[in-house]
C-alpha cells in the first residue's frame, strides 16, 4: 500500500467532531452544523457542547427535545440518508464539572475564577476528544462569553494537527438576531424579527469563517501530566518550547526549578548541568566563550564539585547529558530542550571530546549558591 493510500485511509478512518461553546444562544450549534453539512461536505460523528447549566438548559429545550427540538429537526431536513450525528445529554459539558460529572457546575460566568473553571473545562475536553482516539477536530468559538471563545482558540492550538479546524459562523442580519432561527429549512419559510418584520429564510445566508491558529499538538508531543490536566500550565509549557524560560539551580540542593516545578537531579547529572551553567553565566570572561570540555577537567576538582564521590564515566559525559533531559522531561516536556547540552562545532584531530555548551541562554540563567563552585573552577575556566 502506497503512503499516500495510507494517509487517506488514516483520514477516513478518523472520528469527526464538531464542538461547540455556547451561552444563551444554542443557535451557533445548528448553524455551524449546516454549514459544515451543506457547504464544507463535514459530517460529524458527535457534536460536543462546552456550556454553563443556563446554557445547558437551553440546548435541552431548543436542541434535544425529541419533539421540537431543531436538531432532531436538522437531522431530517438536510442529514444525508443512512447517517447519524451522536449529540445528547451525555455530550454537553459543564463548565466546573470534571469528566465523570464531578464538582460544582457553574451557572454562568461571573468572574475570574469562573473564567479559570471555563478555560480548565474547555481544555480537558478538546484534550480528551483528541486523545481517545483519532479525531479530526472542528472547533467553533462562536458561542458563549468572549472569554469562552477566546479560551477555546487558546486550548484548540494546544490540541490541534493538521487537518483540524478552527471557526466562527457568521449568519447575514437580520437572522442572527431572530429569535427562532436555526438553520435554512431545505424550503424556504417566514420568520419575524424582533421588531416585527418579516423574512424569508431563502434570504439567509450561513457561512463559516475560517480561523488562522498554530496548531501546537505535534511540536509539544506527549505532554507531562499536569499538563494534561491544567491548561495555565499547559499554556506557560507551550511558551517556553518556543522562548527560553526562567531557570533557577539551587548548587546547595542540587535542584532545579523551571516554570514552577521543581526537580531533584542525581549527583552527577546535577554536577554536569552546573558545570555547564556557569560556563554559560560567565561566557563573556572565558576565551572559548560558553564552550567547554568537562571531560578535560582534572578527576579531583570533577570529585570534588560531586560532593567527594568519584565521577562515574568521566571520559563519556554524553549519557549524562540525556539523563538530564529526561528527567526534566517528566515534568517540564519539551520545555527540558533548553537544557540540552550539545556540541558546538568538531573536535579537532587528536582531541577525544568536543566542546559542549548550554543551549539556554545565559540571560535565563538564576544560580544559587554556586560561589563555592565558581571560586573552584575560576582559576580553570578563565585560564
Amino acid at each position: 500500500m502506497s503512503t499516500t493510500t495510507s494517509h487517506s485511509l488514516d483520514a477516513l478512518a478518523r472520528r469527526r467532531v464538531l464542538v461547540c461553546v455556547s451561552g444563551m444562544s444554542p443557535a451557533i450549534v445548528t448553524e455551524t452544523l449546516y454549514a459544515l453539512v451543506t457547504a464544507h461536505d463535514f459530517v460529524p460523528d458527535e457534536i460536543h457542547v462546552i456550556t454553563t447549566l443556563e446554557g445547558r438548559a437551553r440546548i435541552q429545550t431548543a436542541l434535544l427535545d425529541a419533539e421540537a427540538g431543531h436538531f432532531p429537526a436538522f437531522l431530517r431536513d438536510h442529514l444525508p440518508s443512512g447517517r447519524s450525528i451522536r449529540f445528547d445529554d451525555s455530550t454537553v459539558h459543564l463548565i466546573g464539572q470534571d469528566e465523570h460529572g464531578q464538582g460544582t457546575a457553574l451557572a454562568d460566568i461571573q468572574d475570574g475564577d469562573d473564567n479559570r473553571q471555563a478555560a480548565h473545562t474547555i481544555y480537558r475536553v478538546l484534550r480528551q476528544l483528541k486523545t481517545e482516539r483519532p479525531t479530526q477536530l472542528h472547533a467553533s468559538v462562536a458561542g458563549g462569553r468572549k472569554s469562552m471563545s477566546f479560551y477555546m482558540g487558546q486550548a484548540f492550538s494546544l490540541v490541534a494537527e493538521p487537518g483540524d479546524r478552527l471557526s466562527h459562523v457568521l449568519v447575514n442580519e437580520p437572522f442572527e438576531s431572530v429569535p427562532d432561527f436555526f438553520y435554512p429549512p431545505p424550503q424556504p419559510r417566514l420568520f419575524t424579527t424582533r421588531t416585527g418584520q418579516t423574512v424569508s429564510s431563502a434570504d439567509a445566508r450561513v457561512q463559516l469563517a475560517d480561523l488562522s491558529v498554530i496548531k501546537l499538538a505535534r511540536m509539544l508531543g506527549e505532554l507531562p501530566a499536569r499538563a494534561q490536566q491544567d491548561f495555565d500550565f499547559a499554556m506557560r509549557l507551550a511558551q517556553a518550547t518556543l522562548e527560553p524560560p526562567p531557570v533557577r539551580l539551587d548548587f546547595e540542593t542540587g535542584q532545579v526549578e523551571m516554570l514552577g516545578c521543581t526537580v531533584e537531579m542525581a549527583p552527577q547529572e546535577f554536577m554536569v548541568l552546573g558545570l555547564y551553567a556557569l560556563a554559560r553565566q560567565h561566557e563573556a570572561l572565558r576565551p572559548a566563550g560558553a564552550a567547554l570540555r568537562a571531560e578535560d577537567l582534572d578527576e579531583r576538582l570533577l570529585s570534588d564539585l560531586n560532593g567527594g564521590r568519584p565521577v562515574l564515566g568521566r571520559d563519556n559525559f554524553k549519557p549524562v547529558h540525556s539523563k538530564i533531559v529526561k528527567r526534566l522531561r517528566a515534568e517540564v516536556g519539551p520545555a527540558a530542550d533548553w537544557l540540552t547540552i550539545e556540541s558546538v562545532r568538531e573536535r579537532p584531530a587528536g582531541v577525544k571530546h568536543s566542546p559542549c555548551e548550554l543551549r539556554l541562554p545565559a540571560y535565563c540563567l538564576t544560580l544559587i549558591g554556586a560561589s563555592g563552585w565558581w571560586h573552584l573552577l575560576k582559576p580553570v575556566l578563565l585560564a
